[in-house]
């Protein structure tokens, strides 16, 4: 792993407009992404976990320049994301790319196997001819476990987990340096999540790859990440190496989280009292957030917490928790 960071993201702020019931009223905006703090190396896979709604697919689209960033920073390779324009961003398509939660619905069921994967090298890699290109598709696609024959089929002829390695062959072919993967085995049997996962780390060892994997199942982020960010509200809960998130999680968020999930050994927090409630998480409005995002749901919250804004703060070496109730390092 590098020693500098090949992506630093810094007081990350998203935030979308609040419907207004009368088109004189004030616009009020909410933050679904509330400075957000990480780094991720070269070589590094990020998780990224919490429950719908917190934040992590607006992240990932700040990220890729589809959404704007209100404010903070984000310096992907000494360059500041949120500082471009779409004119400046064209340079930095090749070095972000994403793979799609849905494969069947982010590839074109009009075109050949070949021109999907193709269009990339088209429209970001000018100076390689024709016949360069298809060279590459074919060497991607082998690499993804899939036949240079394939080109010519289209999507509808494949099965799902198929059709994903065809959404990372898209996606690789341009050798980005991060990948940013938004739920890419969710939608997919568990024996094909299972060769999907495989297939990812074993193309991340092989390129170096950075890595930011989006998902609500633990179990997969367990397998495959290095480190993990726990989003909840729009904030960061807790952010620590995968060995120490899962052998001793410390905000009552995450614990409610392993708790919930089936098989994880973890019971540290009954499930049923604390993930049991749908409440909507206390995003802040216009940057202003009144304790705690969490209280409403945490079985340990007193009436500080619905008056101070925890910090994240040090736990343990590379360990972080944005809890009151956590001791700092």
């Amino acid at each position: 792993m590098s020693e500098n960071p090949l992506l630093i993201v810094r007081r990350l702020v998203v935030r979308y407009p609040q419907p207004r019931l009368m088109p004189w009223r004030t616009r009020h905006w909410r933050n679904v992404v509330d400075g957000v703090d990480f780094n991720l190396h070269a070589g590094e896979t990020l998780g990224l976990v919490g429950e719908s709604g917190c934040g992590k697919s607006s992240l990932a689209k700040a990220l890729l320049g589809l959404q704007p960033i209100a404010s903070g920073a984000a310096i992907f390779n000494g360059t500041d994301l949120a500082k471009l324009d779409r004119k400046r961003w064209k340079p930095l398509r090749r070095d972000i790319q994403m793979v799609f939660q849905d494969p069947l619905s982010s590839l074109d069921p009009k075109m050949r196997v070949g021109r999907i994967i193709e269009q990339p090298l088209i429209a970001l890699c000018p100076g390689v001819d024709k016949a360069e290109r298809q060279l590459r598709v074919a060497a991607m696609l082998e690499r993804v476990g899939l036949s240079a024959a394939d080109m010519q089929r289209h999507v509808h002829e494949f099965s799902g987990g198929q059709c994903q390695r065809i959404g990372l062959a898209r996606a690789l072919v341009v050798e980005p340096k991060l990948l940013i993967c938004d739920e890419p085995v969710s939608a997919l049997d568990v024996s094909v999540q299972a060769q999907v996962i495989n297939l990812l780390a074993d193309l991340q060892r092989e390129l170096g790859l950075a890595m930011l994997f989006i998902a609500h199942d633990l179990a997969v982020v367990r397998q495959i990440c290095t480190r993990v960010l726990v989003m909840y509200g729009g904030a960061v809960m807790e952010q620590a190496r995968r060995e120490q998130l899962f052998g001793q999680p410390m905000h009552p968020y995450t614990q409610a989280l392993m708790a919930a999930t089936p098989g994880s050994g973890t019971s540290l927090i009954p499930a049923v009292s604390v993930l049991q409630s749908e409440r909507t998480p206390n995003a802040a409005v216009q940057g202003l957030t009144l304790g705690c995002r969490y209280r409403d749901r945490c079985a340990v919250a007193d009436d500080y917490c619905g008056s101070s804004v925890p910090a994240l703060r040090k736990t343990a070496p590379e360990h972080f928790a944005a809890c009151h109730f956590t001791a700092p390092m």
